[in-house]
């Protein structure tokens, strides 16, 4: 956690952890932590249940009216598998409370109308943000402002980066876009079992995210 954020001292609804039992007391700590912070990275190791935790954490934040909005930005492979969890471990949300968006359907992005929750890979982010630049641009150059306009889309939105080490390098055009439109979100959140496997260098980007 890094203290870039004032921490809220929430009151933990027990009924979520009742209907939806953790593997382990550690997981409802880490969850009020991340409810509680706002801003987290979480590095458990893989099968510990950082999936599990952030479902959790969105519980309370949309329980207490804290959040009202979800964009979840991963890896290809995990797009359909947040949309499962989610639903798994939360009794708040329905089918027609998620978008998944991929390249066939990118340009459902920018309708005001979005769902509660948005899932989206890396790189159809920058697909999509790349789009917004071309409609006011005949030429992509290397621009250095977000071009999705989030500040329509709820109150108090949540941005979780699943696989945060993908996003190390801020060399990286999707790197780089991610944090552009990083600032239209009060929460945020990097998951990943592996922050640094080269080295402590890896956490650079990660850090200045949250």
């Amino acid at each position: 956690y890094i203290p870039s954020f004032k921490p809220r001292r929430l009151k933990i609804e027990k009924s979520f952890f009742e209907k939806f039992p953790p593997k382990g007391d550690y997981q409802i700590e880490d969850a009020m932590r991340m409810a509680s912070y706002g801003r987290m990275i979480i590095a458990d190791e893989m099968g510990l249940g950082k999936t599990y935790e952030t479902a959790q954490t969105i519980n309370q934040l949309f329980f207490h009216n804290l959040a009202d909005r979800v964009l979840i930005v991963t890896i290809p492979s995990t797009l359909y598998n947040w949309h499962y969890e989610i639903l798994q471990f939360s009794d708040l949300f329905n089918e027609d409370d998620f978008l998944i968006i991929t390249e066939a359907n990118r340009q459902k992005i920018y309708e005001k109308d979005l769902p509660k929750i948005v899932i989206i890979s890396y790189n159809t982010f920058k697909l999509c943000s790349d789009y917004c630049y071309k409609q006011q641009n005949k030429e992509i150059k290397k621009y250095r402002k977000a071009q999705i306009d989030f500040s329509w889309w709820g109150t108090n939105r949540i941005l979780i980066c699943d696989e945060i080490h993908t996003a190390k390098n801020m060399d990286t055009r999707w790197t780089q876009i991610l944090h552009m439109h990083k600032q239209y979100f009060e929460y945020r959140y990097g998951l990943s079992g592996t922050p640094s496997p080269n080295g402590i260098h890896e956490l650079y980007s990660p850090i200045k995210f949250i």
